[in-house]
């Protein structure tokens, strides 16, 4: 999903990448976005992780995130680590059941977790098999979106 917030952090990126005007940036993206919808957006229901990012109250420089992933994925260990550190996650489910969207709120909270893979170590039954000591976890949001993947790998791991 392309919120407000993704558009102009696309922005950024191809004002700063490729020296376009933002003007530039925009028709580009508005260019690309019925292949989008036609070849990208489809395949969104079998994604094992979707991400989302969205403004913070409707501040461009401040974003939340959130993630839908397989409903049979149980995150509640995550919530009371996070709810801990002042950090407000929910989730809601979509109408078949089949996926939930975990929301991660707080952004000035969640941006100072600095030690993801210590969290990951302590939830995810599988993580002494994937990580490994020179694992190099992001802050942050990115290592929000990391552990995220690596709930998605181990829910596959455990399918098999």
């Amino acid at each position: 999903t392309f919120s407000l917030a993704k558009w102009m952090k696309l922005v950024n990126f191809y004002n700063s990448v490729y020296s376009q005007s933002k003007e530039k940036v925009l028709e580009n993206i508005k260019q690309r976005l019925p292949d989008a919808k036609k070849y990208v957006y489809p395949q969104k229901a079998y994604a094992d992780v979707v991400i989302c990012h969205y403004p913070d109250g409707g501040i461009m420089d401040r974003v939340n995130t959130s993630f839908e992933i397989s409903s049979d994925i149980d995150i509640e260990e995550l919530k009371m680590i996070l709810k801990d550190r002042g950090i407000q996650v929910s989730t809601t489910y979509s109408s078949d059941l089949l996926r939930q969207e975990v929301r991660f709120n707080n952004y000035d909270e969640l941006i100072q977790i600095t030690d993801w893979g210590m969290i990951a170590e302590e939830t995810l039954e599988q993580a002494d098999d994937l990580l490994y000591d020179e694992t190099e976890w992001k802050n942050g949001i990115d290592g929000l979106s990391q552990y995220m993947f690596m709930v998605a790998l181990c829910a596959k791991m455990h399918e098999e």
